[in-house]
Protein backbone atom coordinates (compact mmCIF):
# COMPACT_ATOMS: atom_id res chain seq x y z
CA UNK A 1 0.00 0.00 0.00
CA UNK A 2 1.18 3.48 -0.74
CA UNK A 3 -0.18 4.59 2.64
CA UNK A 4 -0.40 1.97 5.36
CA UNK A 5 -3.75 1.00 6.80
CA UNK A 6 -3.83 2.25 10.41
CA UNK A 7 -6.26 0.77 12.95
CA UNK A 8 -6.50 0.17 16.69
CA UNK A 9 -6.76 -3.30 18.20
CA UNK A 10 -9.12 -4.28 21.03
CA UNK A 11 -6.67 -2.87 23.58
CA UNK A 12 -6.29 0.45 21.76
CA UNK A 13 -2.83 -0.42 20.43
CA UNK A 14 -2.07 0.89 16.95
CA UNK A 15 -1.91 -1.77 14.27
CA UNK A 16 -0.89 -1.01 10.70
CA UNK A 17 -0.68 -2.97 7.49
CA UNK A 18 3.10 -2.79 7.95
CA UNK A 19 2.66 -5.17 10.92
CA UNK A 20 1.89 -7.92 8.39
CA UNK A 21 4.86 -7.88 6.01
CA UNK A 22 4.60 -10.00 2.88
CA UNK A 23 0.92 -10.70 3.56
CA UNK A 24 -2.18 -9.83 1.62
CA UNK A 25 -4.80 -8.41 3.98
CA UNK A 26 -8.32 -9.78 3.79
CA UNK A 27 -10.27 -7.15 5.70
CA UNK A 28 -13.84 -7.70 6.84
CA UNK A 29 -15.88 -4.87 8.35
CA UNK A 30 -18.66 -6.06 10.64
CA UNK A 31 -19.78 -6.32 14.23
CA UNK A 32 -20.06 -9.20 16.68
CA UNK A 33 -23.80 -8.71 17.29
CA UNK A 34 -24.55 -9.25 13.60
CA UNK A 35 -26.98 -12.16 13.51
CA UNK A 36 -26.99 -13.25 9.87
CA UNK A 37 -24.71 -11.67 7.30
CA UNK A 38 -21.50 -11.44 9.34
CA UNK A 39 -21.29 -15.11 10.41
CA UNK A 40 -22.15 -16.21 6.88
CA UNK A 41 -19.50 -14.00 5.32
CA UNK A 42 -16.86 -15.02 7.87
CA UNK A 43 -17.63 -18.69 7.28
CA UNK A 44 -17.21 -18.13 3.55
CA UNK A 45 -13.83 -16.50 4.20
CA UNK A 46 -12.69 -19.47 6.31
CA UNK A 47 -13.82 -21.91 3.62
CA UNK A 48 -12.08 -19.92 0.88
CA UNK A 49 -8.82 -19.87 2.84
CA UNK A 50 -9.07 -23.62 3.42
CA UNK A 51 -9.67 -24.23 -0.28
CA UNK A 52 -6.61 -22.33 -1.42
CA UNK A 53 -4.43 -24.45 0.85
CA UNK A 54 -0.83 -23.42 1.55
CA UNK A 55 -1.25 -20.13 -0.32
CA UNK A 56 -3.45 -19.04 2.60
CA UNK A 57 -0.23 -18.59 4.57
CA UNK A 58 0.23 -15.37 2.60
CA UNK A 59 -3.17 -13.99 3.60
CA UNK A 60 -3.91 -12.27 6.90
CA UNK A 61 -7.62 -12.02 7.71
CA UNK A 62 -8.58 -8.99 9.79
CA UNK A 63 -11.95 -8.31 11.39
CA UNK A 64 -12.67 -4.60 11.84
CA UNK A 65 -15.66 -3.67 13.94
CA UNK A 66 -18.07 -1.00 12.84
CA UNK A 67 -19.64 -1.01 16.33
CA UNK A 68 -16.75 -0.57 18.79
CA UNK A 69 -19.03 0.53 21.62
CA UNK A 70 -20.72 -2.89 21.74
CA UNK A 71 -17.92 -5.17 20.54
Amino acid sequence: LEHPLVLADADGKTVTSDDFPEKFLLVYFGYTHCADQCPTALSAMVEALAEIGPAADYIQPLFVTVDPERD
